[in-house]
């Protein structure tokens, strides 16, 4: 399996565990899931060092004879209707030295608990397990799994040693469900630090607008909430600002905005991000079975970007755009002053043919250039 390349990589099988929890809570609790749903994620820390163990709690359904079936199955397809492919618990083991499971279900009238170790093995991955019958309540269902500490093999140097960042990531990982309606309580204890989710994602969402129900013709209406981020939101992606499109309360996929917006920060301090979440009944219609994506092609989501966000996206964020604007035409009007002789010609028509953030003065000079070249006479 590949290693991990930073840091958030090396979290990844810990957030493969609490993508598991938070599935489960939703399937006990349904629409209560965000009142009712606990999750409990503890880290014991060593100093700056990668976590000596990680503990997984959740109140969710537990590992039923169908989900236990599932976990001890290969590529299974019992989350395939949950965006799952089967395969997160393989990162378990490669990352974690000790992994136990203790669950408790409520099957046939009955309460019912598994406990077992997971092993790194060719064969006999599942040892010392055990199972009892312990009532006939449906109160205590849940999981509990304790990961030992991380494996020399990259995970232990890249896992964060710091609380900070073991936040940051967390946050930022998990920020489409955490901004949703369906996200349980979830508290991580980071050494001696603790942050409390969703509530925690407050603090780095300064400005948030939902417009609901948007009327399109082609996409029936569609819900969308911009924000405001501080620059971690973004710790975990590959760019600044983005769209996500959610089906069924997951993040099916997420468009980097950066070339259409032209920033890479903004605000005052320059430590902003932007961050938009798209919701509705096309969505949720047309992802595919795994859902990990869109049964249309990839032109629908930029359509979508375009002729239903952007006008929105705009307007939220007229103020960096403005400031971009007027700092771009600042320096197509210096150059197109110091190069008379290239003929660039009106500031406003040169302007209009940019990127709205392009700044550099190659590309603009060089704009300017092909529009000559191609006006000039024969």
């Amino acid at each position: 399996m590949p290693k991990p390349a930073n840091a958030a990589d090396a979290m990844q099988p810990l957030f493969e565990a609490v993508s598991n929890s938070i599935h489960s809570t939703q399937d006990r609790f349904k629409d209560k899931v965000a009142t009712g749903g606990k999750i409990i994620v503890t880290l014991t820390m060593e100093g700056r060092q990668a976590p000596e163990r990680i503990i997984v709690e959740d109140n969710g359904v537990g590992l039923d004879g169908k989900n236990y079936d599932a976990f001890t199955t290969t590529d299974t397809d019992n989350k395939i209707a949950r965006g799952g492919k089967g395969v997160g618990r393989l990162l378990w083991l490669d990352c974690f030295e000790e992994i136990s499971v203790k669950s408790t279900s409520f099957e046939h009238g009955i309460e019912k608990q598994r406990s077992f170790r997971f092993v790194l093995s060719q064969s006999d991955q599942i040892q010392d397990y055990e199972e009892n019958e312990v009532g006939a309540t449906q109160t205590n269902t849940g999981v509990m799994i304790v990961f030992g500490a991380l494996r020399d093999n990259g995970y232990r140097a890249k896992f964060p040693g710091r609380a900070a960042y073991v936040f940051q990531h967390f946050t930022s990982h998990f920020l489409p469900t955490f901004i949703g309606k369906r996200s349980p309580l979830i508290t991580v204890h980071c050494g001696d630090e603790t942050r409390h989710y969703p509530e925690e994602i407050n603090s780095i969402i300064h400005r948030r607008e939902t417009i609901d129900n948007i009327p399109t013709e082609e996409y029936g209406p569609l819900t969308l909430t911009l924000m405001e981020c501080d620059k971690v939101a973004s710790s975990d992606l590959n760019g600044s600002h983005f769209v996500h499109f959610i089906a069924h309360d997951r993040t099916v996929h997420s468009q980097k905005i950066d070339s259409k917006l032209g920033l890479k920060y903004f605000g005052a301090n320059e430590d902003r991000v932007f961050h938009a979440v798209l919701t509705g009944k096309f969505l949720d219609d047309n992802v595919n079975q795994e859902r990990t994506k869109f049964q249309f092609e990839d032109a629908v989501l930029e359509r979508i970007v375009n002729d239903v966000c952007t006008p929105h996206i705009e307007k939220f964020l007229v103020g960096p755009l403005q400031t971009l604007r007027q700092d771009q035409r600042t320096r197509v009007k210096a150059i197109t002053e110091s190069y008379p002789s290239v003929a660039f010609g009106d500031v406003d028509e040169l302007q209009d043919k940019l990127p709205s953030g392009e700044l550099n003065d190659d590309a603009i000079f060089g704009q300017g250039a092909v529009r000559h070249m191609g006006t000039a006479p024969v």
